[in-house]
Formats: structure tokens, C-alpha cells, sequence
């Protein structure tokens, strides 16, 4: 059980990279048009700057519900702790507490 939590802890880290980099994505075509001239002006520095802003809170947004727990704190939550983390992911919270902790932490992945 501790391998499968790890791998899905891996899962989640990998997730949030491979979002990050989407909106890197969406940020770089600015960026190139910005720089195609060879100079950055500070008008298109403060807009690029509200885009990485904006993609940034957009992470955190994806990633609040859990990040304030470390993996071992979620293992270690009551039944009942982990039910309320569940509603809040919307995630399914009915069943035992190694069914719910595993649909939490699948849903993150």
C-alpha cells in the first residue's frame, strides 16, 4: 500500500509539471512575439507578467485542495477528515477509509 500511495504521490508531482507546462504554452507564443525585435518593452513585460500571474494562481487553484497536507498527513487523517477532503474534490467520499484515500488521491493525478 505505502509503494501505491508513493507511485500515485509521483503521479500527482507529474501531473502538476505537465500543467504548469501547458501554460508555459500559452505564454510563449507572447513571449517570442515580444522578443522578436530584440527589445522588451516594459509595457509588454508587465503583460507577460500578468499571464505568468494568472497561470500561476491557476496551479495553485488545481493543486489547493491538497496542498496543505503532506502525503503522510493524508494517510494519516481519520475517516471522517478524509470525507469532508473528498466532498471538497468532489470526489465519490462513500466506502472504507483505503477506498476513499485512494479516490483522493487518484483525483489529483
Amino acid at each position: 500500500m505505502d509503494t501505491e500511495i508513493l507511485l500515485i504521490g509521483i503521479g500527482i508531482i507529474g501531473g502538476a509539471g505537465l500543467y504548469l507546462y501547458s501554460q508555459y504554452k500559452k505564454i510563449k507564443p507572447q513571449l517570442d512575439a515580444a522578443l522578436a525585435d530584440g527589445e522588451l518593452s516594459i509595457d509588454e513585460m508587465v503583460d507577460i507578467g500578468e499571464q505568468i500571474v494568472a497561470a500561476a494562481e491557476e496551479v495553485k487553484e488545481q493543486l489547493s485542495p491538497l496542498h496543505d497536507y503532506t502525503l503522510a498527513e493524508i494517510k494519516k487523517m481519520k475517516k471522517a477528515e478524509l470525507v469532508a477532503l473528498a466532498d471538497t474534490l468532489g470526489v465519490d467520499s462513500d466506502g472504507v477509509k483505503a477506498e476513499i484515500l485512494e479516490r483522493v488521491l487518484a483525483n489529483q493525478s
